[in-house]
């Protein structure tokens, strides 16, 4: 498998997460939530980069 990246920006913040979504609709992933408590430092960044591969 081929790995997978796109660039997610913040769009969202819930109560326990953020949601970071694709400015691409036709991305092959368009949206992701991920926990506050994954950001130890407390600084959230506006732009991350997500790649999925093949375990």
């Amino acid at each position: 498998m081929k790995p997978i990246s796109v660039t997610l920006e913040k769009s969202k913040e819930t109560k326990g997460t953020y949601r970071f979504d694709s400015p691409d609709p036709n991305a092959a992933i368009t949206s992701v939530y991920i926990r506050k408590s994954a950001f130890q430092s407390g600084a959230v960044p506006e732009r991350i980069t997500l790649t999925v591969q093949e375990a």
